[in-house]
């Protein structure tokens, strides 16, 4: 549907074929500069080499990109503007993600100041495991609070897990999944290397955390980590265990951060985006949602 609309709008090959020009050299320059990126940030060649190498592509590639600039207002603007389309729509993401990290940092608390409201105010132990997914390696998610504050009751077992981005393809499966028991401070034990020994971690604790590291070119499967903590001496039946999830209802404000019409495509974007249920496949009937608002 979308290649008929764009014919019928352009109305003849013509203007399809200025179009075609102007994003073929485009492409090309933008393809010589991100190659320029990798040769100094992935192959580690030294400036004095680098810049002479893409210097001759770039030529040919500005040349191309002047002979097709008379085009853009025949047709040529079209795939410029979708370049552009796209690149707010991302780098608002990006932004966003970021801005809203932050904001949750800001609301959650360390860890020892929550064993100091849990021996202060004891809640109801309840039998089971607890599961909240969190993007924090180092505080305590707010979900934590709100279920102890509303509902008055913690889990005998309480999972901290985090699922980490890493901008790598693919992570080793040696070094997928790390489990620590949280220590007075928050604290546990160091990221695994890999090649190493797996550390069994000791039984009958409360608090642990497990983080999860996968590359952009993996999905992430709550259930397979889950099975890979056993390797810990960590046990876990997704079918029992009750995971909580925080749904975030975002709030555009005059805060610095972004400005505010990118704050609103942001909450938009974030509205639509696939839910963590079925993006790491948790069991859909062990979740329970809490809700907070979250201003950016």
């Amino acid at each position: 549907m979308a290649s008929v609309g764009l014919v019928l709008g352009f109305g003849s090959s013509c203007g399809l074929a200025d179009a075609y020009g102007v994003a073929v050299t485009t492409t090309m320059a933008i393809t010589t500069v991100l190659a320029f990126v990798v040769m100094r940030q992935r192959w580690g060649w030294r400036l004095a080499v680098a810049l002479p190498v893409v210097a001759a592509f770039l030529l040919v590639d500005i040349a191309f990109m002047g002979s097709n600039a008379l085009k853009i207002v025949h047709g040529g603007w079209f795939p410029l503007a979708i370049g552009v389309l796209g690149y707010v729509l991302l780098s608002t993401w990006r932004r966003g993600r970021e801005l809203l990290e932050v904001r949750l940092e800001e609301i959650s608390i360390p860890y020892a100041d929550l064993l100091s409201r849990i021996e202060a105010d004891p809640p109801a132990e309840v039998a089971g495991t607890a599961i909240y997914l969190t993007s924090s390696v180092h505080d305590v998610p707010p979900m934590i609070l709100h279920n102890i504050r509303h509902n008055k009751v913690l889990h005998e077992r309480v999972i901290l897990l985090t699922i980490s981005a890493e901008p790598v393809p693919r992570i080793p499966r040696v070094r997928r999944v790390e489990v620590r028991v949280l220590g007075a401070d928050g604290s546990g034990s160091p990221d695994p290397e890999e090649g190493r020994e797996i550390v069994p971690v000791p039984e009958g604790e409360r608090f642990y955390r497990v983080i999860a590291h996968y590359g952009y070119m993996q999905q992430p499967d709550v259930p397979d980590i889950l099975d890979r903590c056993a390797a810990y001496g960590l046990v876990i039946d997704p079918a029992e265990a009750t995971f909580f999830l925080g749904r975030e209802t975002l709030l555009a404000t005059e805060r610095p951060g972004m400005p505010l019409w990118r704050e609103k495509l942001f909450a938009w974007l974030a509205r639509n985006e696939v839910g963590a249920t079925s993006a790491f496949g948790i069991p859909p009937e062990r979740v329970v949602e809490l809700g907070a608002q979250i201003e950016l």
